[in-house]
């Protein structure tokens, strides 16, 4: 089975770094756990028949993980005593990775044709009309599917987490977020950025209870029906 050649992967290099930064948020780790995630894709890469951008955000993702992990043992004791900031703790960060790793493995495991449309959506960042056209199909189709698809990532992510707001919740970097999740959010797919290209949303060093909704994410918002994340935002223009 033949693998991807090195330069047809490279075209994903700021999609793994862009991942990296926002699991990491320092871009020096974020550097180094890509380098890590390079050295293990030309050690192994994927085969040719595979999606490449879910395979090394994959990659990219445990290089991540290892970092936290190595951080969260050096900083133990520091981070028992550190004051409660906007920025999140080595345990912090390493729950949302660890949840991002579950919303992944949970979108992977959707039947077609959810799945490929969903990761064209959000891995590929096609519009629904731009599906279309690739698909041959009617772009009301391609939203139905979106929208079906969506819902099935939320009763997969409800079974498995017990509460996909909080999921949610993490994933975007909402702060200290409750046990039991109680208010509206968004569908999952929507807190990775633009496309599931992965952005666990950064928060300022003073942020306020929730994070405030920006205009790609008014956009998105709209797209999927939801006018809220976790609190009432502005109606999506």
């Amino acid at each position: 089975m033949s693998a991807y050649a090195a330069a047809d992967l490279l075209q994903h290099a700021e999609g793994m770094r862009r991942l990296a930064l926002r699991l990491l948020g320092q871009e020096a780790d974020a550097e180094d756990a890509v380098q890590e995630a390079w050295l293990s894709t030309l050690e192994a890469p994927p085969a040719a028949d595979r999606p490449a951008r879910p395979w090394l955000d994959v990659v990219t993702r445990n290089a991540a993980l290892q970092s936290l992990r190595r951080s969260k043992r050096r900083t133990a004791l520091e981070s028992a005593q550190a004051p409660q900031t906007g920025h999140p703790t080595p345990q912090e960060a390493l729950e949302r990775a660890e949840i991002h790793r579950r919303a992944v493995d949970a979108l992977l495991a959707l039947p077609e044709p959810y799945r490929g449309t969903l990761l064209l959506r959000y891995f590929e960042d096609l519009s629904s009309e731009e599906i279309a056209r690739r698909e041959g199909l009617p772009a009301a189709t391609i939203r139905t599917r979106l929208k079906r698809g969506l819902d099935a990532l939320r009763e997969r992510l409800q079974e498995r987490e017990g509460d996909w707001r909080r999921t949610c919740a993490l994933l975007a970097g909402v702060p200290r977020a409750p046990a039991r999740w109680t208010l509206p959010l968004w569908p999952i797919l929507i807190l990775y950025g633009g496309a599931l290209a992965v952005g666990i949303a950064t928060h300022p060093e003073a942020p306020p209870p929730a994070p405030p909704v920006t205009a790609q994410q008014q956009k998105a918002l709209a797209e999927i029906g939801y006018a809220e994340l976790g609190y009432v935002g502005e109606e999506a223009k």
